[in-house]
């Protein structure tokens, strides 16, 4: 899901109910899709394990040894392949949230990456650890099956 600004999809799900929920959502500002250089993907971190709860494991090593790509599927049925690259427990703050220098259509470089891999980001709180704290999971687009 996309909606016009980053508050559609936190309390709304994909059918368009009302939900404490929500829906996994890609940020609004990534107009191009996962075809941007740098994509977020938020979802909650339920209680009940639903939604993006189990990437808390990410912050445990040994489970990035196991689990070192995330694979999405797209509409389309094509696939998109990345390696994770950073996990970091940090705040709404983050300057990896600002997605001016990477997603700027108005340079006439192909964004600040520049011939670098396509980024995606997943994003979600952390419980316990504060209103603003997040967990961000950065990784690297290794393969791309359409």
């Amino acid at each position: 899901m996309r909606g016009s600004d980053n508050s559609v999809y936190i309390n709304t799900t994909f059918s368009g109910r009302q939900s404490a929920a929500g829906a996994i959502f890609m940020d609004a500002r990534c107009v191009k899709g996962f075809d941007e250089p740098v994509c977020i993907i938020y979802g909650h971190n339920m209680k009940n394990g639903a939604m993006f709860a189990t990437l808390e494991k990410y912050l445990n090593p040994s489970f990035i040894d196991t689990h070192p790509v995330i694979t999405v599927t797209k509409p389309d049925g094509g696939e998109l392949t990345y390696r994770i690259a950073e996990v970091t427990h940090t705040d709404a703050w983050d300057e990896a949230y600002d997605l001016s220098a990477f997603n700027d259509d108005s340079s006439e470089t192909p964004g600040a990456l520049g011939d670098a891999p396509r980024r995606l980001l997943l994003s979600t709180c952390l419980r316990g650890a504060g209103q603003d704290a997040r967990l961000l999971i950065q990784a690297s687009l290794v393969e791309r099956q359409e």
